[in-house]
């Protein structure tokens, strides 16, 4: 039977103490040179409302597959190819458009949708061949919509499952259906 007891150290024998440890130091200091590794020429140019940029007020930033930016703000999604911005705002009269220009979260996911999150029309899909969206909202009468339409986090995970953390909790996306399994917010006393 193996017995659960500390047992009793061996001493070290030898250095010990400070000497012990100026030589350790010296001894793992004692290797080839560390050197950092060159750093490419890097570009940054600064973008801003004079450039086309909707608003300056950037809450989510994105590079998609094909290499484009795409920048939640709030007054619009923009979308820059490197050379121009593409702003995609709330219309009123198209139920294609964002529901409200106020954008929290992005997320391409490993289909290539890009997903959407917006402060007060719930989470979007953007659909390209369209330049237009899927709008998935708040149904008080449907415990399967979007628990809230304060959309503020949303991540897919290494399955595939989207997650979209709302004021309301956070829904699983069930993509085959477009309908949402929720954890509710418990209330903090």
């Amino acid at each position: 039977m193996t017995s659960l007891a500390p047992q009793p150290r061996a001493p070290l024998t030898g250095l010990s103490g400070v000497t012990g440890l100026i030589a350790l130091t010296l001894l793992l200091g004692t290797g080839p040179p560390v050197q950092a590794q060159p750093v490419p020429n890097v570009l940054f140019r600064h973008l801003s409302v004079e450039d086309g940029l909707s608003h300056e007020g950037v809450h989510a930033v994105l590079q998609d597959r094909q290499g484009l930016m795409w920048f939640g703000t709030q007054d619009g999604l923009n979308r820059y190819d490197g050379y121009d911005f593409t702003v995609f705002d709330h219309d009123p009269q198209d139920p294609t458009s964002l529901a409200v220009g106020w954008v929290w979260s992005l997320v391409e996911d490993t289909r290539g949708d890009l997903w959407v999150g917006t402060h007060g029309g719930g989470l979007h899909r953007f659909l390209p061949e369209r330049n237009a969206f899927e709008r998935f909202v708040t149904d008080p009468s449907d415990p399967s919509s979007l628990s809230h339409d304060i959309v503020r986090v949303i991540f897919e995970d290494s399955r595939g499952q989207l997650w979209v953390g709302t004021d309301g909790g956070l829904n699983a996306l069930d993509a085959a259906t477009g309908t949402f399994g929720t954890i509710p917010m418990t209330q903090r006393a």
